[in-house]
C-alpha cells in the first residue's frame, strides 16, 4: 500500500506541478500583455504630456490675448466715457448758442423795423440796378470780357449807410477789379 500512497502522492504532485506550470504561462502571458499594455499606456503618457505643454502654451497665449484685449476695452471704454462728456459739453454749448441766437434775433427785431429792412432791400435792388448798365458800358470799351463777365454774381453789399446815404460794395481784385 505504500507505493500506492507514493505514485497516488506522485501523480498528484504531478497533477499539481501541471497545474502550476499552466497557471505560470498563464500568468507569464497575462504578464507580456500588461508590460503591452503599461507600453501603450506610457506612449499615451508621453502624448498626452505633449499635448498638455502644448494646451498649457495655447493657454498662456489666450491669457496674453484677454489682456490685451481687456486693455482694448479699457481703452475703448475711456474713449466712450470722453465721448459721451464731449457730446454732453457740446449740446450744453449748443443750448446756450440756440438761446443767445435767440436773444440776438430778438434784439435785431427790436432795432431795426420791418420799414427799414424793407427800404434797405429796396435800395440794394436799386444798386444792383445800376450796376448792370456800368458794367455793359465797361464792356463796350474794349475791356476785355473776363475781367467784368459776372461781376454782378460776385458783388455783395456790404454795409448801407445811415438813411442810405452810401454803400459799400465787397468787390476787389480777387473779383477782377481793375484801377480805371
Amino acid at each position: 500500500m505504500i507505493f500506492f500512497i507514493i505514485g497516488n502522492t506522485k501523480q498528484e504532485l504531478h497533477h499539481r506541478w501541471q497545474n502550476i506550470e499552466a497557471q505560470l504561462g498563464a500568468t507569464e502571458t497575462r504578464l507580456a500583455s500588461a508590460q503591452n499594455e503599461n507600453e501603450e499606456l506610457s506612449n499615451q503618457v508621453r502624448v498626452l504630456d505633449t499635448d498638455l505643454a502644448s494646451n498649457k502654451r495655447d493657454l498662456t497665449g489666450l491669457r496674453l490675448e484677454a489682456e490685451q484685449m481687456q486693455q482694448t476695452l479699457d481703452l475703448v471704454e475711456e474713449a466712450r466715457v470722453s465721448a459721451v462728456s464731449a457730446r454732453e459739453a457740446a449740446l450744453t454749448d449748443l443750448t446756450a448758442a440756440t438761446e443767445n441766437l435767440a436773444e440776438l434775433r430778438a434784439q435785431l427785431t427790436q432795432s431795426v423795423s420791418p420799414e427799414e429792412v424793407a427800404r434797405y432791400k429796396q435800395t440794394i435792388t436799386d444798386l444792383e440796378a445800376r450796376i448792370g448798365p456800368m458794367e455793359r458800358r465797361l464792356a463796350q470799351k474794349n475791356t476785355p470780357s473776363m475781367l467784368v463777365a459776372g461781376r454782378s454774381n460776385h458783388a455783395q453789399v456790404a454795409k448801407v449807410g445811415p438813411r442810405n446815404a452810401f454803400v459799400v460794395i465787397d468787390f476787389g481784385e480777387t473779383h477782377g477789379a481793375v484801377p480805371n
